[in-house]
């Protein structure tokens, strides 16, 4: 969508209706966090090499640590992970420093099955700092559609997907960047659009379900930049 309104936009600019008035100029400032290729951008924009300019990870205020788990391979991608849930809650209570937290799953109901996951091996009222922090989840609960959603909740997780409403997307999202939500399962789709920052990311696997027809896919390396760079804020 975003190439289709900037080809219009050149094109329209360079018409002759558009010669001598404002719209002639056109200028474009693009920006990205992860786009490998900025030279092929460039030239499609038509800009010259000197306005192309590029920075490395060394000017992140606070540097990415990455970190690769392997273990053992189930009888087909959907059991491998599902046993994956398993180690979620190790995880967080290792790297997350009580911060919050993204766990990218491959499927809208593998986000609602490792939230499962992670309230069952929690500590009662780990994610809670305090009882004025719990009153404010259960208010908030009251508003939310999904009955395993009001549930998460009120322990300060939550899951993010499409299949949700657009309230209860809207109040996730408030609740993880106001601080009452400590983590969130979300899928891939998350990362793209949403200015969620966290401290720790977690990426479940490295295949995401594509649908009927397509199956399991690895993620591409766009994809897992966009996700790791959630973390670190």
């Amino acid at each position: 969508t975003l190439e289709a309104a900037v080809t219009r936009m050149k094109l329209i600019s360079k018409s002759d209706e558009m010669k001598g008035t404002p719209c002639a100029g056109l200028r474009i400032i693009a920006v990205s966090a992860t786009i490998p290729n900025i030279h092929d951008l460039a030239e499609w924009l038509e800009v010259s090499e000197d306005c192309i300019k590029s920075f490395g990870d060394e000017f992140r205020s606070t540097p990415i640590e990455k970190h690769v788990f392997g273990y053992n391979m189930q009888k087909n991608e959907f059991q491998f992970e599902r046993s994956l849930n398993y180690r979620l809650v190790e995880i967080i209570r290792k790297f997350s420093s009580g911060k919050p937290t993204l766990v990218f799953c491959q499927t809208q109901k593998g986000t609602i099955s490792a939230c499962e996951q992670i309230l069952i091996d929690l500590n009662v009222k780990e994610l809670i700092k305090n009882e004025a922090h719990f009153q404010r989840l259960v208010e908030s609960s009251h508003s939310i559609s999904d009955k395993n959603l009001q549930r998460f909740v009120c322990h300060g997780i939550g899951f993010h997907n499409a299949g949700m409403t657009y309230e209860d997307r809207k109040l996730i999202e408030e609740l993880f960047i106001e601080g009452y939500i400590s983590v969130i399962c979300t899928t891939s789709t998350l990362a793209m659009g949403v200015n969620l920052p966290a401290r720790l990311v977690i990426i479940k696997s490295t295949l995401c379900y594509r649908g009927a027809g397509i199956g399991y896919t690895e993620y591409s390396p766009l994809e897992i930049e966009q996700m790791m760079g959630r973390a670190g804020r």
